[in-house]
């Protein structure tokens, strides 16, 4: 036997976990999960073993978490607020998921608006911003469309790590309209977390279900592509109201009416955090450009 081997701790010698000291009673540590190692935890099978298991874990946790999350809305809110949470993944790395996809994709710039959007075309602050940026042309002897490329370059890299700041805005939100749900903070957190992904994945899934159409009625000859741009548009607010009504409902069991209510001020919220979020996102690239 080698000096390796003697080496190996089995379960007979463990008394102790290596990783926290507490006491063992079995193969697996009640504190903290860690296993006892044995000789088979070292062969290469082993280790193709947990590849495999990795894998297919992760697939079976992200398919169940994303058909609860689009067909019954209100459901992982509901059951990661009971405390049932291994079988889903968790909120935030969900959200951040679809935060990534979002902008790869890029579907809609509402997120990640240029220069050119930002000096002209926002309400309260545009004015403001255009003189900003025409005392820096003029402070540094450049371009509009020089300093356009780099404004950009930044704002797309800020708006992936910024985006989530509409997040505790709208739970706040959220928690006036529930105020006599007597949940915490964290709760109305999840449920804002819950709804803004829809958001941003239903974007996403209309931009490719519209632009599939818009290609296939051009192979058919009808040019109407700017009448099917125009309906995408309006379909994210409506569909997006639609789950917001049933993930209200289901969160927060109120009547009907209320939920109705509450999913259009939801939207509203989103709408008006969004605002604050383009000024915040330009205020912060400009500093740093």
């Amino acid at each position: 036997m080698t000096q390796k081997s003697k080496k190996t701790t089995t379960q007979s010698q463990q008394k102790k976990c290596l990783t926290c000291g507490t006491d063992l009673m079995g193969m697996f540590c009640y504190q903290c999960g860690e296993k006892v190692i044995e000789r088979k935890d070292r062969s290469i099978l082993t280790l193709l073993e947990q590849l495999i298991n990795a894998f297919t874990f992760a697939d079976s946790k992200l398919l169940r978490t994303i058909k609860y999350f689009l067909f019954n809305p209100g459901f992982l809110v509901n059951e990661y607020i009971a405390g049932k949470r291994k079988r889903y993944i968790a909120p935030l790395s969900f959200f951040f998921i679809v935060n990534i996809l979002f902008f790869i994709f890029n579907p809609i710039s509402d997120f990640n608006l240029n220069l050119y959007d930002q000096v002209n075309h926002q309400i309260g602050y545009s004015s403001w911003a255009k003189s900003l940026v025409e005392e820096r042309l003029e402070e540094r002897g450049i371009t509009l469309q020089q300093y356009g490329e780099m404004y950009n370059k930044q704002s797309g890299n800020l708006s992936k790590s910024l985006i989530i700041l509409n997040v505790p805005l709208v739970a706040l939100f959220i928690m006036l309209l529930n105020f006599r749900s007597s949940r915490f903070y964290v709760d109305h957190f999840i449920f804002a977390l819950n709804i803004f992904a829809f958001v941003l994945l239903w974007s996403m899934l209309g931009y490719v279900l519209v632009s599939s159409l818009i290609y296939t009625t051009n192979l058919l000859g009808w040019t109407q592509s700017d009448t099917l741009k125009g309906t995408s548009i309006l379909l994210i607010p409506i569909v997006s109201y639609v789950y917001f009504l049933f993930a209200q409902k289901s969160t927060y069991q109120r009547s009907w009416a209320y939920s109705a209510f509450a999913a259009f001020m939801a939207l509203a919220g989103i709408v008006l955090t969004q605002g604050l979020y383009r000024f915040f996102l330009f205020v912060v690239t400009f500093v740093t450009t």
